[in-house]
């Protein structure tokens, strides 16, 4: 593990982890991906390494496509990685959300399949509209009073 080795307080090296996982992410393969996560177990949440590390070739290498088609600094591992999805039959949009750096978060299924209007995510303006209440007017006097 490269993280805090022995429990001390050293930071670990983030730009050898980028490295890294960029070199792992272009080797496509899912053994790859396996002794990745062995080496950087410490920095991910307790227990995804090893869920992931169990986890099939297949669905592994679903995964790997997905990192690469995040980074555009991976461009020449798009062509492979839209190639995985289709084999896998996972929808795959032309223009996938590109990130500035590897690692940049999970795009849902059903995010990735809806297409991109250009509005999301901007608030939306409710009109309120307000109807003219009747009312007596103000010389009139209850019933009854007079």
């Amino acid at each position: 593990m490269r993280g805090a080795p022995g429990g001390s307080m050293v930071p670990p090296d983030l730009s050898r982890y980028r490295l890294e996982l960029a070199a792992m992410i272009r080797t496509g393969s899912a053994d790859a991906y396996r002794a990745f996560l062995r080496e950087w177990s410490d920095l991910h949440q307790r227990g995804v390494a090893e869920r992931l590390i169990t986890m099939d070739d297949a669905a592994l290498l679903v995964r790997i496509a997905r990192m690469a088609l995040s980074d555009r600094n991976l461009s020449d591992a798009h062509d492979w990685a839209r190639s995985v999805l289709v084999e896998a039959d996972v929808t795959v949009v032309d223009e996938p959300p590109v990130a500035t750096g590897i690692a940049s978060g999970r795009v849902s299924r059903s995010r990735v399949s809806q297409p991109n209007d250009g509005l999301r995510g901007l608030p939306r303006v409710r009109r309120t509209v307000r109807g003219r209440v009747s009312r007596p007017p103000r010389s009139a006097k209850p019933d009854g009073q007079g």
